[in-house]
């Protein structure tokens, strides 16, 4: 799942993960309180459709990164399965990388364009 408010974001995002592995699946949000929504849904459905990765957009209008994890981290309690949540975004701030440290839910930070090394990184990671 990709949640970024900038639909050219969102299509690079789906076009590195295609090429990466052109048989994930990919459900992309450019409205992060609809994806809320999404997950909420699920979270009370007996059979869950939930993404095994979510990549996370910070700065966002409305409903920015920071308020989406803060909705986000209390409905995980609900979920069937560990999602791996990562901060996909444009910000190198080191203050937001330390805020993102703060967030339990947060497996990595990655600075965009999401590329084929970030890719390769996370299935490492699923592998382990």
């Amino acid at each position: 799942m990709i949640i970024d408010d900038d639909p050219i974001n969102n299509i690079i995002a789906r076009h590195t993960i295609r090429h990466f592995d052109s048989s994930i699946v990919i459900d992309d949000y450019s409205d992060p309180e609809r994806a809320l929504k999404f997950l909420d849904e699920q979270s009370k459905n007996r059979v869950q459709k939930l993404p095994d990765v979510i990549f996370l957009d910070l700065n966002m209008p409305l409903i920015d990164g920071w308020a989406f994890l803060e909705s986000y981290k209390n409905l995980l309690p609900l979920f069937n399965k560990d999602i791996e949540l990562y901060l996909l975004t444009s910000s190198n701030s080191h203050s937001d990388m330390k805020r993102a440290k703060t967030f339990p839910v947060v497996s990595n930070y990655i600075t965009k364009p999401l590329n084929i090394n970030s890719l390769e990184k996370i299935r490492k990671e699923f592998s382990v």
